[in-house]
């Protein structure tokens, strides 16, 4: 879900509006997709609180060692330039996997995540004091 919420607000807000990327960053690999979704930065909280202060510095040597494997220079090389979805651009493998409708599933998951995260806040804001 951060990563949608984050590739929205990137393709509506001014792009002077600095976006910072939280939820679900435990690597490398999330930091980077969160900056190409189009954050200017990134928080790991849950992380830290479970690893401690050494997992900044392994966050970071795992988001530049993603980079260097990529030819990234720096951040502004790939910030924002995530790819909008296409039939096209999908990986191989998902060309042969069969759909969620063609196994006889239900809503897209993508949906079911948002419905979820919508439920979430609305029990959050019924449960608090008043």
């Amino acid at each position: 879900i951060a990563l949608a919420q984050v590739a929205q607000l990137r393709s509506r807000l001014d792009p002077s509006i600095d976006i910072v990327g939280v939820g679900g960053v435990k690597t490398g690999e999330d930091a980077f997709q969160l900056i190409l979704a189009g954050a200017c930065a990134v928080q790991s909280a849950t992380t830290h609180w479970l690893e401690g202060a050494a997992c900044f510095d392994r966050i970071s040597q795992e988001l530049s060692d993603l980079m260097a494997k990529k030819g990234y220079a720096n951040i502004k090389d790939f910030q924002g330039k995530l790819k909008p979805y296409s039939r096209d651009n999908k990986p191989k493998d998902a060309e042969d996997a069969p759909s969620a409708s063609a196994k006889g599933g239900g809503a897209p998951w993508a949906l079911v995540a948002m419905l979820v995260a919508m439920l979430a806040a609305a029990v959050s804001m019924i449960l608090q004091p008043k």
